[in-house]
């Protein structure tokens, strides 16, 4: 899977967080393979917890 990340074309936002269960290594990893890709931290945070980082995600 990690060898056809480049083969994405479509904008793709990855989000990593402090607390997160997947290592915001990872997903910074992902946004940095696919070709139209951003990475948004979440400091001190959880993905989608609640939808608590809504207004975060939309400014990123």
């Amino acid at each position: 899977m990690k060898a056809d990340l480049h083969k994405i074309t479509v904008p793709t936002l990855s989000i990593g967080a402090t607390h997160d269960t997947m290592d915001p290594e990872q997903m910074k990893f992902i946004s940095e393979e696919v070709q139209n890709g951003r990475f948004y931290y979440v400091l001190m945070g959880v993905t989608f917890h609640n939808l608590t980082i809504k207004k975060s995600i939309l400014r990123a």
